[in-house]
């Protein structure tokens, strides 16, 4: 079809442009769909994961913010995973997950307005050398998120740059390397 049968299409009938642009399935439904999605914005202020307090407990202190124009909830739990360096003694270089959970029991998230949160975990040995961390905060509407960050310096990781880091430069090429001697 040429732009001069779709232009001739539509000079017949005016009215069949409302249709395209606002009618049901129409470009205007889905942008409003699109533009009002549950979204969120976290910021981790501490991964707590060098050394526990009195209680033997480790805690991850973050703030959410809810960028959707209905409010929501967060979860109860919030899941850390990461990968012990196979260089440490006694390391297999497996993930290890951990599920860590809230201490808030008012977890609604209102429409633009940040809430810290603090969520704790039963200390283990492991959460000391782990690498590539992954963080996922799961909501009672929407899509979660997953943050990854390279390590304790709370440098967060696009997926691309993570994936990459995790497999090729630390992980497929170590493997190999090891296997050949």
């Amino acid at each position: 079809m040429t732009w001069n049968e779709i232009i001739a299409y539509f000079s017949k009938d005016p009215l069949r442009v409302l249709a395209v642009l606002g009618g049901g399935g129409g470009l205007l439904y889905w942008y409003d769909r699109y533009k009002n999605r549950a979204r969120l914005r976290i910021n981790i202020i501490n991964l707590g994961l060098i050394s526990p307090d009195s209680s033997n407990k480790v805690c991850i202190q973050f703030e959410i913010e809810n960028l959707g124009i209905l409010p929501n909830s967060i979860e109860h739990s919030v899941s850390l995973s990461g990968i012990t360096p196979k260089c440490l003694p006694n390391s297999t270089g497996e993930r290890h997950t951990f599920s860590y959970m809230l201490k808030d029991t008012d977890r609604n998230l209102p429409p633009n307005s940040p809430i810290s949160f603090k969520a704790c975990a039963d200390w283990d040995e492991q959460m000391r050398f782990i690498w590539f961390i992954k963080v996922k905060f799961t909501v009672t509407r929407g899509r979660g998120v997953t943050i990854f960050i390279r390590s304790f310096s709370n440098e967060r990781l696009s997926w691309l740059k993570y994936m990459y880091e995790r497999i090729i430069k630390y992980g497929l090429f170590n493997r190999l390397n090891s296997n050949a001697s």
